[in-house]
């Protein structure tokens, strides 16, 4: 009779171990798979913002562009913005050199993002400038930027509609 005890045991303990470990893998599955950032509506950039592009500098340089381009905006929103991020069309072949006044430069295929940095990401409503600048390197002969869309970041979510 132990014997069968034994393996009555067994069974209770590799079931126990099998049953949290399930339930240890589905909490963690969960929690990861969870969105806990606020939901954001994200829209494309309208007619009322205003960009202008000032170009610093171009230079060939061992048959690539080098590029340097100010960026001035304006934001017409009615809401105080906590934050924006800014998405310029680029060559597919773009190597970032520098950003400034800018806390992050980032390229994704044809996309580069300019988030603000801490200085320049708070804008009142109502014709608020900002500005910020980048080096790129090219292949590309001519480059102009060409402004996709703004996010705006006002009250935790986020929006490109002014607001």
């Amino acid at each position: 009779m132990t014997k069968k005890k034994n393996k009555l045991n067994k069974f209770v303990i590799i079931g126990s171990i099998y049953f949290i470990t399930l339930l240890t893998i589905s909490i963690t599955y969960s929690f990861f798979n969870t969105d806990l950032s606020m939901k954001a509506k994200v829209q494309k950039l309208n007619d009322k913002n205003n960009s202008e592009y000032i170009l610093v500098s171009s230079k060939k340089v061992d048959g690539a562009y080098l590029y340097h381009y100010i960026v001035n905006f304006k934001y017409n929103g009615v809401k105080k913005v906590l934050g924006w991020k800014y998405h310029i069309k680029i060559p597919y072949d773009t190597e970032v050199l520098g950003c400034y006044n800018a806390e992050s430069c980032t390229v994704n295929g044809e996309i580069l993002t300019v988030i603000n940095d801490q200085n320049n990401g708070i804008l009142e409503p109502n014709n608020q400038n900002a500005a910020f600048s980048f080096k790129i390197k090219t292949n590309k002969k001519d480059y102009v930027p060409k402004e996709i869309d703004i996010d705006y970041i006002t009250d935790n979510s986020i929006t490109g509609e002014v607001l």
